[in-house]
């Protein structure tokens, strides 16, 4: 079939742009792992970064609350004496 596709014009054409089309897709596809790849790396060490960031913040201010309680029992336990 393809035989018969590559002596015709048209066949001829067809085939040559699908593979054509085939090579600018593989192209792209490369250009877009190559290029694209690290940038994605960057923003997930970001996004990563970011909420470890929101984590450690969380837990601080949880620590801070406590303290807070701490030393206001404390004194309440001054007052009392």
């Amino acid at each position: 079939m393809i035989h018969t596709l590559l002596n015709t014009w048209p066949g001829y054409l067809i085939l040559t742009c699908a593979g054509f089309g085939a090579a600018f897709i593989l192209a792209l596809a490369w250009l877009l792992l190559v290029e694209e790849l690290p940038r994605l790396r960057v923003r997930l060490r970001e996004a990563v970064s970011y909420r470890l960031h929101l984590l450690l913040i969380l837990a601080l201010s949880r620590l801070l609350k406590l303290e807070v309680a701490r030393e206001i029992s404390k004194d309440a336990k001054r007052r009392d004496r």
